[in-house]
């Protein structure tokens, strides 16, 4: 009797256990069946389409998973890990507010959720909103003092807020914990990269990829050293590699756009942006892309209206694309346009009593 005819004749409880151990087993097929026929039968359980979403997400459908979670968490009184789940894949979709959202909601419902505090402060580090990234991870690092995920993410926000000594310091404690975590190699690379310590970099970038290699950000990591010690050529064969198992990335398609920028090859880069937004609409960082090949082309209205919308989206580019926005004004001879946009510079830019040190 195949899964389905056994579905009809079981509880919806059984068909759910049965779907997550074919799951669990590799059986994707089966679970998939399982919990249709479970929707079938009640078209919004929860766990059945929480089960449905996770699985879309670990296939790449992604707008399949949100819309999946998004439904399983509607329901009253579900897990708040589900909530937990529905904001790592709204971020990883740069639907920000919505990620933001529902890791406040995760939160909320289990004060004691670890990948529900992991969640929301990454969200919140992605929208520049550090401070309250920091509180976020700390609290995770309170709960879970041995896990190298957790220096690592901390160490994240802390190198947004420009304390490099203690982001390191994190890095090199997740490694500690951890000698063979990748993502931990790949955010010190990123922060060697910022400090100029390009070599540095580029080799903890390499560690990360032999690591996992299919860890993007590595890939974006080693592009960037390369790209800042002239290596364009390296650069671009970095974001080939990407792109062999991640075709048409939305962050492979920003770095390559800005590669091609220092190459002063803007036709392409242009394409590359476009590219990144047709991707990711609501991407600040695919619109200031965008913004820069179209202020490099001269087409001034349109890199104004570019650096604007990726000055107004959640993100951690509004200071470049406002700066970007003010040079182009200056340059088009609108100085009052410029004044209005500096003020707005100033507004956003957080007053440094909120950057402090910790105790860890």
């Amino acid at each position: 009797m195949s899964d389905a005819h056994a579905a009809a004749r079981i509880t919806l409880n059984e068909a759910l256990t049965r779907a997550h151990a074919h799951w669990n087993a590799g059986q994707a097929a089966q679970a998939e069946q399982l919990c249709r026929s479970v929707l079938a039968a009640s078209p919004d359980q929860p766990d059945a389409l929480h089960l449905l979403g996770m699985m879309a997400h670990a296939y790449g459908k992604l707008d399949m998973a949100i819309d999946c979670l998004s439904a399983a968490c509607s329901a009253p009184g579900v897990s708040a890990a589900y909530a937990a789940n529905l904001a790592e894949m709204c971020r990883q979709k740069g639907l920000l507010e919505r990620a933001e959202a529902a890791g406040r909601e995760a939160v909320a419902r289990d004060p004691m959720l670890v990948a529900g505090w992991n969640n929301l402060g990454i969200t919140l580090q992605e929208a520049g909103k550090f401070e309250e990234s920091r509180r976020c991870l700390e609290r995770v690092v309170e709960l879970h003092p041995d896990s190298a995920d957790a220096h690592s993410n901390l160490g994240n926000t802390c190198r947004r807020q420009h304390q490099f000594d203690l982001a390191e310091a994190y890095y090199r404690r997740a490694l500690a914990l951890d000698h063979g975590h990748a993502q931990a190699h790949s955010n010190l690379a990123f922060l060697l990269s910022t400090q100029g310590r390009q070599d540095e970099a580029a080799a903890e970038a390499r560690i990360a990829i032999e690591l996992d290699p299919h860890l993007v950000e590595a890939y974006l990591n080693l592009a960037e050293a390369e790209a800042s010690r002239h290596r364009h050529d390296a650069a671009l064969r970095a974001l080939d590699m990407l792109s062999a198992f991640a075709p048409r990335h939305p962050a492979e398609r920003v770095a390559r756009a800005k590669a091609l920028l220092r190459m002063q090859r803007v036709d392409g880069a242009l394409a590359c942006a476009r590219d990144a937004l047709t991707l990711a609409p609501q991407s600040a960082d695919a619109h200031h892309a965008h913004a820069r090949a179209l202020h490099a082309l001269g087409r001034t209205d349109e890199a104004l209206a570019a650096y604007r919308e990726a000055a107004r989206l959640p993100g951690v580019v509004r200071e470049d694309a406002l700066n970007g926005l003010i040079q182009l004004l200056d340059e088009a001879r609108r100085p009052g346009d410029a004044r209005a946009a500096r003020d707005e510079m100033r507004a956003a830019r957080p007053s440094p009593a909120f950057v402090r040190e910790t105790d860890s």
